[in-house]
């Protein structure tokens, strides 16, 4: 992530997104000294303000993760004490011996469509969790914004800068039924109490187009794009001169162990 202060400030959807379906789905939440788990928390903010509404007031520990160095820096620096700790890591890595069953919830928001390795990730969850833990995964399935980098892709002016589109995509980017084949995934590995969804949602930006080019920056993951990325963001508007509105299917996971 480019920069965390900024994206800490205009990462709104995730934001309402978490609220949202953290208000309306049962948790089933551990009422003495819950150990949570934030996935992909970015700079923490959403860790510390939003998660922090909702879990149990006498938790035992609250984690966010990310994979992003800078990310976790930015963290401790600004939200660490003595309950809520920070660490490095990436949910498609190896899972360290002392993360395992080490969780009664886990959470995570806007982070799970970049996992590539979706067995992997999902399989790591499922072994972080204590036994009779849950887990609540907010990710995206298809997006306009997903569709506008694919769609520069196959020009010649920036497909060379987008050779790695595919790990920039979504894994259910072509699926019909991204719901279907995550609750298929999910009953594999062993959850329980499992419920998915593809909800249809729309966000607009209260700094319209200039926003959304300040959000896509701080996301971007292609190198190639560093030094034109101006060019390149004009002409994703041009595409879709209502790119302010972001306009998305959100899978919305839930399971227990």
């Amino acid at each position: 992530m480019e920069d965390p202060y900024v994206y800490e400030t205009i990462n709104k959807p995730s934001r309402r997104d978490a609220e949202e379906y953290l208000a309306k789905i049962s948790m089933k939440w551990k009422t003495q000294d819950a150990r949570v788990l934030d996935i992909g928390c970015g700079g923490g903010g959403l860790t510390t303000s939003v998660l922090k509404k909702f879990i149990p007031k006498n938790f035992k520990r609250l984690v966010g993760c990310d994979r992003s160095q800078n990310s976790v820096d930015f963290a401790l620096q600004h939200y660490r004490s003595d309950k809520i700790q920070f660490i490095k890591f990436d949910i498609q890595d190896v899972l360290p011996d002392e993360l395992k069953e080490n969780f009664d919830h886990i959470l995570s928001f806007y982070v799970f469509h970049w996992a590539q390795r979706q067995v992997t990730a999902f399989t790591n969850v499922y072994n972080m969790l204590a036994e009779g833990g849950n887990c609540l995964l907010l990710f995206l399935g298809r997006s306009r914004y997903f569709e506008l980098f694919e769609e520069l892709s196959r020009t010649p002016k920036w497909g060379a800068a987008l050779k790695d589109i595919r790990e920039f995509l979504t894994p259910y980017y072509d699926s019909q039924d991204p719901a279907g084949e995550v609750r298929t995934m999910m009953e594999q590995i062993g959850f329980k109490d499992i419920d998915v969804k593809a909800d249809y949602r729309t966000y607009r930006h209260e700094g319209g187009v200039d926003e959304f080019k300040t959000v896509m920056k701080c996301l971007n993951p292609f190198d190639g794009l560093n030094d034109r990325w101006d060019e390149f963001m004009d002409e994703c508007v041009k595409l879709d001169p209502d790119s302010g509105t972001f306009k998305y299917q959100l899978i919305v996971a839930y399971g227990s162990k």
